[in-house]
């Protein structure tokens, strides 16, 4: 997601860099770009964050996809820790619940 480590660093680097519209989401909390929030930014016209579940929110998935020129999903449990305690989950996180990402750019 775009609040995790390397989505946050993508996210600034795009957002001072280029004068693109960024559409982020995060299942998490935005507490690692929270300085790149707020409406005093030069770019907070061209930043939207959407806490939201991929995996619970399909249809909020699809229409913030359906806006995009590109889609970078970079949904996943980046613990290793995690990986070792609930290894299903973290393969369905990683991969599979990737795949409405993936289908909706190849459908309709």
């Amino acid at each position: 997601g775009v609040a995790g480590f390397i989505g946050s660093h993508m996210l600034e680097k795009i957002i001072r860099e280029r004068d693109w519209t960024v559409l982020g989401c995060d299942m998490v909390a935005p507490t690692k770009i929270q300085e790149l929030l707020g409406a005093e930014k030069k770019w907070a016209a061209r930043f939207e964050f959407h806490q939201m579940n991929i995996v619970e929110e399909p249809q909020k998935l699809k229409a913030l996809i359906a806006r995009a020129d590109c889609v970078v999903n970079l949904a996943a449990i980046c613990n290793p820790s995690e990986y070792i305690k609930q290894p299903v989950n973290t393969i369905n996180s990683n991969f599979t619940d990737a795949q409405d990402c993936i289908n909706s750019n190849f459908t309709d």
